[in-house]
Formats: structure tokens, sequence, C-alpha cells
């Protein structure tokens, strides 16, 4: 079954060409290769650009980055308008091992299954490896993305991938699969220095709009929601008090419980 598949990996890029490049090279090295690489490039400047490889390349220019939000939601959109039946999900700074693609493959197959297959994450700064519902490398069946729909733009960035891949995916009976001999390492090239105050503003904001307004309410939830907000305004006491951190701190959590969501920071 999986030779008769068609695979469409899907790269969300932004201002990180030399992440790009490395990570289009793992593409185009598996011993499985991706039928067609569609890269999304949300406004970086200057524009993405892809070097040639064996694969098909597509770039599908953005004017306006709005976050990992906005950007997989367009690039799943253009999955579901093309012809590929597969879908395989992640951010320009993953790293597929050369087996990856095979073996994601291989155990949708082994289990006859049409769920979203993840591969085991492996942060490149610290070795960690564990199974993460994120956009990182997973494999996701066309319909798949019919059933459940698109992810939502309006959280821009922070638990839009939660959102989706963990709660709208079980919340529809889609049960996700593990695929410990998939490998993608996750290098992390936008997590670097202190947090600056638009991140931390989507992260209060959107950390309320999830436990209050997306999951049913408990006891337990609001109990992970406070204890959230209580790491979140430690880190930013930590360091120095800035006054923009405190004000984003502050709208945040405003906009969280007034459910006020899309863009309502800039990203740069």
């Amino acid at each position: 079954m999986t030779a008769d598949r068609t695979v469409l990996a899907i790269v969300l890029t932004h201002n990180a060409p030399g992440s790009l490049r490395r990570c289009v090279d793992a593409l185009d090295a598996q011993t499985r290769r991706p039928d067609a690489i569609l890269v999304v490039d949300n406004a970086s400047s200057p524009p993405a650009a892809v070097e040639s490889v064996e694969v098909p390349v597509e770039l599908a220019r953005r004017e306006v980055n709005d976050g990992p939000a906005g950007g997989h939601e367009a690039g799943l959109r253009r999955f579901t308008e093309r012809d590929e039946d597969v879908a395989w999900v992640m951010d320009d700074d993953c790293i597929a091992a050369p087996e990856c693609l095979a073996r994601l493959l291989d155990r949708s197959d082994a289990l006859d299954a049409g769920q979203p297959v993840f591969p085991i994450w492996v942060d490149g700064p610290t070795g960690e490896r564990r199974f993460l519902p994120a956009w990182c490398g997973f494999l996701i069946p066309r319909a798949t993305v019919l059933r459940v729909g698109l992810p939502r733009r309006d959280f821009v960035w922070w638990a839009e991938d939660t959102e989706y891949l963990q709660w709208r995916m079980r919340d529809a009976g889609v049960k996700v699969i593990e695929a410990p001999d998939a490998v993608v390492e996750h290098h992390r090239v936008r997590s670097v220095g202190r947090k600056p105050a638009w991140k931390l503003y989507y992260e209060v904001r959107n950390t309320i709009v999830y436990r209050v307004y997306v999951q049913p309410w408990t006891l337990n939830h609001g109990r992970l929601m406070a204890r959230s907000l209580v790491k979140l305004l430690g880190q930013t006491m930590r360091g120095g008090v800035r006054c923009e951190d405190l004000l984003a701190y502050g709208r945040g959590v405003v906009d969280g419980f007034a459910r006020r969501m899309g863009m309502r920071v800039p990203l740069p």
C-alpha cells in the first residue's frame, strides 16, 4: 500500500534560509522520497528561495506573517486542493532522518490506519526524545484533514498545534499513531534569547482561550491554566522587569478572557 500513496511534504518557513535548505535536503535524501514538496513562505524578507532538488518543489509566497497557525492552515488548505493522498507536515527547522517517511508510511500500513502518524521528536539542543504532537514531521491523510478541518489561524502563535493535534483530533474520534522508529530532529532556530513581548502576549492569551473556551471547563484545567500563567509571569520578571513585557502579559490576560482572537499584535 505504501508505494501506492502519494505524499506532499509541507514545509513552513520564515526568515531561516539555512534551516530551510537543510530541511529540504533531508526530504530529498529520503529512502522513500515525497512525491512533491510545498514550501509555504510566511513573508520572509528577502523571499524564501529553494535550490533545485530531485523532488519537485512548489513555493507558495504569503505577504503577511501570521504565525504557524496561519502558515500551516494555508499549507493544509493547499493540500486539500491538490491530488496527493497524504501530507507530511513540518517547520523549516526540522531535519528528518533518511528513513523517516518510509517508516511513517510502514507504521500506518501495518495498522491499516487512516490516522495521523507521529515520529519520535528529538530536541536538537538537548537530545531529549519523545512523541510531540506539534509541527514536527507528522503524516496526515487527506480524509483526516477533511474530517477535522484546518488549523485555527486566529491562534496565530502558540497552542494552535495543541488545539488541532491534541484536542480537535481526539474530539473528532481520530486516534493518533506513533512510529517509534521514525525520527525527526528539531533544531528550534527561533527559540534563542529572551522571549519577546509579542510571544509573551500570544502565549498568555492562547493559554487562557484554550483552557477556558476550547476544553470543557474543569477544576483541573483551571489549575493547569493558573500554573502556566504563574510560570509565565515568573519568567517575565526574571532577568529584569520590562514595561513592554508587563503590558503584553496584561493585555494577553484581558484579551484571553474576552476571547479576542486573531493577530492583535504584529509578528516580526
